[in-house]
């Protein structure tokens, strides 16, 4: 080869280049102008007007529902009024006050059983002694019932 021919190929070489590069230029020019398309869409003025209204809707929501809870105490406090509210709790004091005595009758009846030789188990099931068992047993063999 000569050094024409060289220069020639080289030439070839160099605007193939230039066309690959322009093309690349072109591919790189596309890629950014979607870029700023997806940018503006995400950034732009349409989607912060998305954003303000949906932030707007959120604090309307706060709102409604901070005056359904002030509706809610006021509906309460018309509802319950102080001497209501105190009569309830007297109540409430009450009632544990007889759940606590109920309790007491119960361990009471419980130990009377026990005298009586009846055994009430943990889960609340009678039992009974052997001693209470075999009376039973007897007292139905005498009456003529079988075993």
């Amino acid at each position: 080869m000569t050094v024409a021919e060289r220069k020639l190929e080289l030439t070839r070489a160099r605007l193939a280049v230039v066309s690959s590069l322009a093309s690349l230029f072109q591919q790189q020019t596309t890629v950014l102008a979607q870029l700023l398309r997806v940018l503006e869409a995400k950034h732009g003025p349409i989607a912060r007007s998305l954003e303000f209204r949906a932030t707007e809707a959120a604090l309307a929501a706060q709102r409604q529902q901070a005056e359904a809870e002030i509706a809610l105490g006021m509906a309460r406090r018309d509802t319950y009024t102080p001497e209501t509210a105190q009569a309830l709790a007297n109540y409430a004091a009450h009632l544990r006050d007889a759940k606590s005595r109920l309790s007491e009758s119960i361990r009471a009846l419980l130990v009377q059983l026990e005298e009586f030789g009846v055994v009430i188990d943990d889960e609340g099931d009678e039992g009974r002694t052997d001693k209470h068992a075999e009376g039973i047993e007897e007292t139905t063999t005498a009456l003529g019932g079988n075993k």
